[in-house]
């Protein structure tokens, strides 16, 4: 497969913030505009599928995204920023506010008594790539995962199968896309950061 990760719009206050899941502030108007750019590069490019996360700034994004592509995101309940475990939302929580939400993979039951640790979310990371490489990688499709800056970072290192680190390797503007190609034997880096489809004075 194809895999695009695109991160969320901008959203007040976590444009660079580390640790910042548990805030869940909502995209800002220049955020919903980074996220029509997103939709329009790639609603001509044949998506199969679009995934989404569980915080508010990336189901809003998703939305806008899906829009302009056709598509009906599926959430992923365990995808969402390093220890925003208390603030993410249930799928039936979200469809109730954005009904374009098809439906959302099969998941545990979120804890959401404790901020996680960044080790705990890099064990979250290989468990969201594993259950795409298991769904999607023998397939020649393109698929888009909406997801958050630190969050991507830690999927990316999973699937490049890169040792653990204590900061995040990979640099992430606001609905900037990483390209990857995935088989069930390997994966390789095709783009990162790609911000071509935002003009310059609309990228954070």
């Amino acid at each position: 497969m194809d895999l695009y990760l695109i991160r969320h719009g901008d959203a007040a206050g976590v444009a660079g913030a580390y640790l910042s899941g548990n805030d869940d502030p909502p995209l800002t108007p220049q955020g919903r505009r980074q996220a029509e750019y997103a939709g329009e590069r790639l609603s001509g490019m044949g998506f199969a599928a679009l995934y989404c996360g569980a915080l508010l700034r990336n189901i809003e994004t998703a939305e806008i995204i899906a829009r302009r592509t056709g598509l009906r995101p599926v959430m992923i309940p365990g995808l969402f920023e390093i220890s925003g475990n208390i603030a993410a939302w249930t799928p039936e929580e979200a469809r109730t506010r954005f009904p374009i939400i098809q439906e959302a993979a099969p998941w545990p039951p979120l804890q959401r008594d404790r901020i996680e640790t960044r080790a705990e979310a890099e064990v979250r990371a290989k468990a969201v790539c594993d259950w795409l490489v298991k769904e999607h990688a023998g397939q020649d499709a393109r698929i888009g995962v909406v997801s958050h800056g630190h969050f991507m970072g830690l999927m990316l290192g999973c699937l490049l199968e890169m040792n653990s680190s204590d900061y995040n390797r990979f640099s992430a503007g606001n609905c900037c896309l990483h390209w990857m190609e995935v088989t069930p034997e390997r994966a390789k880096l095709r783009a990162a950061n790609d911000q071509e489809h935002i003009p310059h004075g609309e990228r954070t």
